[in-house]
């Protein structure tokens, strides 16, 4: 069973901190694989560095490609994991 602790979590449009389940705050990200549902739910405090790196990436890969037909513009929607983590913010 997954171990139901709190957590704070910022939500990285408004900057609101709430408390959150640890297996609501996994569930927001669906495309997540098995595996990495459960490393989150057990890591949820490492989950702030997670979302920093997928938000560096994603700043990253806009500049590194700024001028190509892909642009990384797809992967800041809501339909990929990555888009999800920089949407929903980070964790306290």
């Amino acid at each position: 069973s997954v171990e139901m602790k709190r957590s704070i979590v910022q939500d990285g449009q408004n900057g609101t901190m709430f408390a959150v389940q640890h297996s609501l705050f996994c569930d927001i990200y669906r495309d997540l694989s098995p595996r990495q549902h459960n490393i989150c739910r057990n890591n949820l405090l490492l989950m702030e560095s997670v979302i920093e790196g997928a938000r560096l990436a994603r700043q990253e890969c806009i500049k590194q490609f700024n001028n190509e037909r892909w642009d990384c513009s797809s992967i800041s929607g809501k339909s990929t994991a990555l888009g999800l983590m920089t949407k929903y913010g980070k964790c306290m």
